[in-house]
């Protein structure tokens, strides 16, 4: 369960695209959202299976947290389904609509 403790996050991370080899890094501000274009944290363009706001990514102490905002298509994570919150691991693979982003963290546990 993601909680709203107040403490800063001190995870930091970063997603790759190696499709296109793009890096979007995820601030120890603990909140990145995921959806078809700017001004968003992880624009993913016209992707007509991307929603507008699709998921979003939430630190909580160290680890990070993958959540579906409602999205008509789903998010997917190592390709199950996220129902609800999912808990990232480094080198999990992230899917939303076409896109296919790596979740790297050093602090990740294993």
């Amino acid at each position: 369960m993601i909680g709203t403790g107040a403490r800063e996050p001190r995870a930091i991370a970063s997603l790759h695209d190696a499709a296109t080899g793009r890096r979007f890094v995820l601030h120890a501000t603990g909140l990145a959202v995921i959806g078809r274009r700017a001004p968003i944290d992880v624009p993913l363009g016209d992707d007509p299976f991307v929603s507008r706001r699709h998921a979003q990514l939430v630190a909580e102490g160290d680890d990070w947290f993958l959540v579906d905002l409602a999205s008509a298509n789903g998010s997917f994570v190592n390709q199950r389904r996220v129902t609800g919150s999912r808990r990232l691991e480094a080198g999990d693979l992230i899917q939303v609509g076409n896109t296919s982003l790596r979740f790297e963290a050093p602090g990740s546990r294993s």
